[in-house]
């Protein structure tokens, strides 16, 4: 024990100062505790001749370091003593005998050494503890002790919610493709709460590289600042070592210096900058409106080229002519200085910047406009609408009220209305025959597999056949030399004996003996010959049968082959597909255009103006939805 430190040497685990550890703890603990027991005794001896008329409680108690015992109110007078203290209902004294007042004494004078003593020793220990070096050890010890604790609960946040492992990407050369993403705080409110994924929607996040903002609509409580945040996080927790929950994304593979276990990419930024919620106050004079002008001009400030901006409700709390043009000038100065933009918002005319400059992108969260409820998934490439006038006729509004904000809305608004609603429903059927395509893939891939694996199983099995077929021939062609030496060895002797004169036997014995054993060696020769020819056989038998194992593997790689050749025609088909979808985007985009020129606002400049000098709006609409007819009949046909 004298190599261990003083530290351990001087307190137990529990932190408790030992007897050891001064010249006189050890014997003021051992008076302190002989006398306590002597006291014990003394009032022992005295609830015995009292009884329990007198006591409230036959146990001895403790009543500012004093032994007292629990007396009846109207029985203090038969036990002379001190009162310590009085019980909350006024029944019960706590009397000092005076036959224990001097021994209560002499303890609490020996309590109070016993402390004195302790905190001598622990001051001692302090001292040595603050000492430079020991300080920087612990420092030390204090830094590792949190890396690996930080660590440990990285790991087990990441098994409880099932997180999936990143790497970094670059948002300019790659984009973003998130798949499957769900927001942590939906997974697990609380700590104490279990995870649940079950209703949890997931969101998909694919943007090209040429994509600098993002512009989402949509109603009320669909979820728009739950798509803001779930991004925002994902990059946050990246970047604090925490696995965002998300799934692998198809059709991308990874960096040739990116782990093989990291199955997500997340795009990396330097900052992520939030303007989100009302900060409206009274005491500093800030209106919604002010407030967010506050943090838009502080994060102009800051923003760098490698930054993450998320806007809520970008140019509300004002006049609505004038916010979506202070919005629409925010957007175009971050889309030049940020890295990335994402904002969402309810002004019609935001929605229109995609169309005049391809570095904005639209996006929008589903309503369901039966059920009126969110179904919270996020659509990429179609604007969002508010929904206002389906949702206020479905809850009862007076039907004359809704017809004068319909003729007050104007042909046009209605018209781009059910434009967007076309284009959510194609986008709709899209996602589902998306999803039938991955899943002949993997059931094309999953065939695939079995394939292989039963052609590998027939070859082996053929091998080992082969090679045991080919072991017990040998066998048999040992078996037929060796009969073959025996014969010639025996038809030998016979010629020897025959050709040697003089030297004939006397009587039949001897040659009759010889012959027998010629005609039992040739015999057996014939056997072991018979034998061979056997075991040649069924080894060309056992050839025959692995050529026709090796044919039916040969045959079933090349079905597996002609499956992969299919599948690729496939994917060329979707990836036409896309191209006509591209093409339908860009006819619709045109749409909107001629749509905007005739309510007197400004076309924009597209690659479609110079065909909209030739067109109306109803041909270019019935054009619109023929390709989509078509778009929906070919994809029907790939699947």
């Amino acid at each position: 024990s004298a190599t261990r430190p003083r530290h351990v040497r001087d307190t137990s685990p529990l932190g408790v100062v030992r007897d050891s550890a001064s010249d006189g703890l050890g014997e003021v603990r051992f008076a302190k505790r002989e006398l306590a027991a002597a006291v014990r005794k003394s009032l022992a001896e005295l609830v015995a001749k009292k009884g329990d008329s007198v006591l409230a409680n036959r146990l001895p108690t403790l009543r500012a370091d004093r032994f007292v015992l629990q007396v009846v109110a109207k029985q203090k007078h038969r036990v002379p003593g001190v009162v310590r203290d009085v019980s909350g209902s006024g029944q019960t004294l706590f009397i000092e005998p005076k036959e224990v007042e001097g021994a209560n004494t002499k303890l609490r004078q020996l309590a109070k050494r016993e402390q004195t003593l302790e905190r001598a020793v622990l001051q001692a220990l302090s001292k040595r503890v603050g000492a430079p070096a020991v300080a920087l050890e612990l420092e030390a010890l204090h830094s590792a002790v949190t890396k690996v604790d930080l660590a440990a609960a990285r790991a087990r946040y990441a098994a409880a919610v099932g997180g999936v492992p990143v790497r970094f990407s670059d948002h300019r050369a790659e984009g973003v493709a998130l798949q499957g993403l769900l927001h942590p705080l939906l997974l697990q409110p609380a700590p104490s709460e279990p995870v649940e994924r079950g209703d949890v929607v997931a969101q998909d996040y694919e943007l090209p590289p040429h994509v600098r903002a993002i512009v989402i609509t949509g109603p009320n409580t669909g979820g728009k600042t739950v798509a803001l945040k779930n991004l925002g996080l994902a990059v946050l927790m990246a970047k604090a070592g925490l696995w965002p929950v998300c799934s692998e994304p198809r059709g991308r593979s990874l960096s040739a210096d990116a782990s093989p276990s990291a199955v997500a990419a997340v795009p990396w930024f330097d900052a992520v900058m939030a303007d989100i919620g009302d900060d409206q106050s009274l005491v500093q004079s800030l209106s919604t409106f002010s407030a967010h002008v506050a943090r838009v001009r502080s994060i102009l400030q800051r923003v760098s080229g490698e930054s993450l901006v998320l806007l809520d409700e970008v140019g509300a709390g004002t006049d609505p002519t004038e916010g979506s043009a202070l919005g629409a000038a925010v957007l175009r100065r971050l889309k030049a200085t940020a890295g990335l933009t994402m904002c969402t918002t309810h002004h019609s005319s935001l929605k229109t910047l995609k169309y005049s400059d391809p570095a904005f992108e639209n996006a929008c969260v589903e309503f369901d406009d039966v059920a009126l409820a969110p179904t919270y998934r996020l659509l990429w490439g179609v604007p969002g609408r508010s929904n206002a006038i389906a949702i206020a006729r479905r809850l009862g509004l007076q039907p004359d009220v809704l017809d004068d904000a319909v003729e007050s809305l104007g042909a046009g608004e209605a018209d781009v209305g059910e434009l967007i609603e076309r284009m959510q429903a194609e986008q709709g059927e899209q996602r589902a025959l998306r999803q039938q395509l991955v899943g002949l893939r993997d059931e094309a891939e999953g065939a695939r597999r079995q394939l292989e694996a039963r052609r590998l199983e027939q070859e082996a099995a053929a091998a080992a056949e082969a090679a045991a077929a080919c072991i017990q021939a040998a066998g048999y062609r040992v078996q037929v030399e060796k009969l073959r030496e025996r014969v010639e060895a025996l038809e030998a002797s016979a010629a020897e004996s025959e050709a040697a004169p003089g030297a004939a036997p006397l009587g039949n014995e001897e040659p009759a003996e010889s012959s027998a054993d010629v005609a039992a060696a040739q015999a057996a020769a014939e056997a072991a010959e018979a034998a061979r020819s056997e075991a040649e056989a069924e080894a060309r038998d056992l050839s025959r049968a692995l050529d026709e194992a090796r044919s039916k593997a040969d045959a079933a790689s090349a079905a597996a082959e002609e499956r992969r050749v299919a599948l690729d025609e496939l994917t060329e088909e979707h990836e036409e597909l896309l191209i006509c979808l591209a093409e339908q985007d860009a006819l619709a985009q045109a749409l909107r255009s001629q749509l905007a020129t005739e309510r007197g606002a400004p076309l924009p400049a597209t690659p479609a103006t110079a065909a909209l000098e030739a067109s109306t709006p109803e041909a270019l609409f019935d054009a619109f939805t023929q390709s989509n007819r078509e778009r929906t009949h070919a994809y029907g046909s790939v699947i």
